[in-house]
């Protein structure tokens, strides 16, 4: 089953592909406004009817056979991370270099201390019954945001997440992506920061770590040199997990 949101209804989804038969469902949902990423992953999720979920962005790519390898290694997981490649024009990049740095994306402490380890909800699938109640009433309405907030809460209910080493996804930076403005990740990480101690799941503490590493980080992104080696300092601890989840 293929549904497409069209969150830009005054523009309604035109293709030949609507018209023809297939041998999976294509069905169209026309949001009533411009509600953004996260809402209109929720309303995707409300439409379908699945037991498995892949939220993909209109510039992610998946392998033919992505579906088939993410099915054939979920397993009894809740969640399967594939593993794919990052695409800036000629240049091409793995995503995960190797096993070890894959298993970061597994650590709850790496997402909180470092990055988020996963690029895209686009090459992990998920079983429709692990996606948090939470992550569908509470939502992030800054663009970007929406999969960290969606890890965290996985994680506080002890979802279980497997490892898929085939390449299943490709990510295409056309210099639009949101993921690629750092003043638009910081808005929505402080919006991930304020609806997820409104939510009442995650504890504070964990919450108090995340928004530690935001902070550090739009001091290193507004900072002279002097102001982010000070930074660095204050943030010791976030500089080892950053410094230990890149050259993993």
């Amino acid at each position: 089953q293929l549904v497409l949101i069209n969150d830009y209804p005054d523009i309604p989804i035109t293709s030949s592909l609507l018209s023809e038969r297939h041998d999976i469902e294509i069905a169209v949902h026309n949001n009533p406004r411009n509600c953004g990423i996260h809402q209109s992953r929720v309303n995707g999720l409300g439409v379908s009817d699945g037991d498995f979920i892949l939220f993909l962005d209109q510039d992610d790519k998946i392998e033919d056979i992505c579906l088939y390898s993410q099915c054939s290694a979920i397993g009894t997981a809740d969640l399967v991370i594939g593993n794919g490649f990052k695409m800036n024009g000629d240049k091409k990049r793995q995503i995960y270099r190797n096993l070890p740095k894959h298993r970061l994306a597994t650590r709850e402490k790496i997402f909180l201390y470092a990055a988020n380890q996963i690029v895209s909800p686009g090459h992990c699938l998920i079983k429709r019954s692990a996606v948090p109640d939470e992550w569908c009433r509470y939502i992030i309405e800054n663009n970007g945001g929406d999969d960290i907030f969606l890890w965290m809460l996985m994680f506080e209910y002890g979802k279980t997440f497997a490892l898929n080493r085939e390449n299943v996804y490709v990510h295409i930076d056309t210099g639009e992506n949101v993921s690629g403005d750092n003043s638009v990740m910081l808005r929505s990480a402080e919006n991930v920061i304020s609806v997820s101690r409104k939510c009442g799941i995650i504890p504070e503490e964990k919450i108090k770590l995340y928004e530690k590493r935001i902070k550090f980080m739009n001091e290193l992104e507004q900072g002279n040199k002097f102001q982010k080696i000070l930074a660095c300092i204050k943030n010791i601890d976030v500089c080892f997990y950053k410094i230990y989840a890149y050259y993993r």
